[in-house]
């Protein structure tokens, strides 16, 4: 995978009872048992939930595991437990503990939140259980430090009207989700700690596995999907083999993988100190100079993550089960999962992050001298030449694609060649559907989400056909393996030499190459900058 700046974790900061056993019931109670037509049974107990106007299911709220709390903060996440009688699964649960940025970016401020966050959703189109409909499992984005999985724009009627299950995940965040420290290693068999909010994800999907045929589902037909954090979560699923015979196919959007948010346990990466510093860090921080587990255990979530609370830089670990090598070497080398995949990026999905990171023109062109030296001057050589002038329009531009570049597709074009080394093929996106409501951002991060849930307010003609279009992409995606259908242009496969794309914006077209020229010189100055010296 390329190199990046550890900047690029301060930008994602900033985002983007008892176990009782279950009531017998008849062995076949799946959607529509009785005389409720959204009572059914799962291995934890009965539920019922909503049934909307369009004739789809929808069960909110469902727990996944155990609350992460007291002594099960910063373990693995452990079986949920069963319950008597019946369960209410119209409300959605808390959200995990995060601050309220992401809240604030949406317009929506922040649902109510708790350490007993492992929640997920689901959205079924079937009326009886032996269905056997594909299944799609959302993970969204947020910097794995914000962001649920009930936000409005991830509603999953319009999935469902394709013939698709939808379900959507919460899991653990920042340093509740991600800390990685000499201590908590030392408690676990494996020696490795970190990726909490990996291995809920894991849970979620063996959740799935479980309990899916209950509302319809067929457990053997699982494809995963996220954007931005959500994507860094897709590859690094893919990559990992505790998700072997889970998953079935993957789509990541504009994945955020980079080697500063890929971070080895025990030693230092190239460009950043390990898993295990950096969070020792931050607990020094917390506790002002240190504290023991059980100290820290005992301390509300709420005097560890929050508004105000100091910063961890969030990071997959790797070393351990869950991520025994890196992204980058598993793709390399085809570990990865052998299944299908889709990856793709928008055009400006550099521009949202511009005013955190350089908060003006000047600072752009600094900070990336700072960064790089003398190959940060041939990187500013190579970004500032593509638009004609000085001023700050031009460098915003130049930032924007700069940032695009060096976070989002670079990665995307790497994995998608990494995908050569497995059987199962891999499609390329590139949307460029500028953004009506703030044409200024153009293609920006993120928006292509309305696209595929099909949930965007105020689109026009030209909005309706393209979010028709994706939706039947994605989850012809889910149905065959291949987003190839009728009545739509053809996608073409990825492969390393021609390296074919679909355009999805104004038009649906094909392409070759995307920014190819410009990601092979980027790939040349950066091979030969020098690592960073460990903060």
């Amino acid at each position: 995978m390329p190199r990046k700046s550890s900047i690029c974790l301060i930008v994602f900061s900033l985002l983007c009872t008892a176990c009782t056993k279950a009531p017998e019931t008849e062995p076949d109670a799946g959607v529509g048992a009785n005389s409720d037509p959204t009572a059914l049974t799962i291995d934890t107990g009965r539920i019922t939930g909503e049934q909307l106007a369009d004739g789809t299911r929808a069960y909110r709220g469902l727990p996944f595991a155990a609350p992460p709390v007291g002594e099960l903060r910063w373990r693995p996440p452990a079986r949920p437990a069963s319950w008597e009688g019946t369960r209410d699964a119209t409300r959605f649960g808390s959200i995990c503990p995060q601050t309220s940025a992401v809240g604030t970016y949406l317009g929506t401020g922040v649902p109510p939140m708790s350490e007993d966050c492992l929640f997920l959703n689901v959205w079924t189109p079937a009326t009886v259980s032996d269905a056997r409909l594909p299944v799609m499992v959302w993970i969204h984005g947020g910097g794995l430090v914000g962001g649920w999985g009930n936000q409005s724009s991830y509603d999953g009627m319009a999935i469902a009207s394709r013939g698709v299950i939808l379900v959507s995940i919460n899991y653990r965040l920042g340093p509740l989700g991600f800390l990685a420290l000499d201590e908590l290693s030392a408690e676990l068999p494996d020696g490795a700690s970190g990726n909490y909010g990996m291995l809920d994800q894991i849970a979620a999907l063996g959740w799935v596995r479980r309990n899916i045929a209950a509302f319809g589902g067929d457990p053997d037909r699982v494809t995963i999907f996220g954007e931005s954090a959500g994507g860094t979560s897709v590859v690094a699923l893919m990559a990992s083999p505790m998700s072997r015979g889970l998953v079935n196919g993957a789509i990541a959007q504009s994945p955020w993988v980079t080697d500063s948010n890929f971070v080895p346990l025990k030693t230092a990466g190239e460009f950043t100190p390990s898993a295990e510093s950096q969070s020792a860090d931050w607990v020094a921080t917390i506790s002002e100079g240190g504290a023991d587990l059980d100290e820290l255990r005992k301390l509300p979530a709420s005097e560890l993550v929050g508004d105000g609370k100091p910063w961890m830089p969030m990071f997959v670990t790797v070393g351990g089960p869950f991520m025994p090598v890196s992204s980058e070497t598993a793709f390399k080398t085809g570990r990865q999962l052998n299944v299908p995949a889709i990856i793709g990026t928008n055009a400006n999905d550099g521009g949202l992050f511009m005013g955190t990171l350089y908060d003006s023109s000047p600072k752009f062109l600094a900070a990336v001298q700072a960064q790089y030296g003398a190959a940060g001057q041939e990187l500013l050589e190579l970004y500032t030449g593509l638009y004609s002038g000085k001023d700050g329009s031009s460098l915003a531009r130049a930032a924007d694609r700069y940032l695009t570049d060096t976070m989002f597709l670079r990665v995307a074009r790497a994995t998608l060649d990494g995908m050569a080394n497995v059987r199962a093929s891999a499609w390329q996106y590139h949307f460029t559907r500028v953004n009506a409501s703030a044409p200024a951002l153009g293609a920006n991060h993120g928006r292509e989400i309305l696209y595929v849930f099909n949930t965007g307010a105020g689109f026009d003609d030209t909005d309706a056909a393209l979010a028709a279009a994706m939706i039947d992409y994605w989850t012809q995606f889910a149905k065959t393996g291949d987003p190839n259908g009728p009545g739509r242009p053809t996608w073409p496969y990825y492969d390393p030499e021609n390296r074919t794309f679909l355009e999805l914006g104004d038009v649906i077209r094909t392409g070759r190459g995307l920014g190819a020229q410009r990601l092979d010189r980027l790939g040349v100055i950066l091979d030969q900058a020098p690592a960073l010296e460990s903060p």
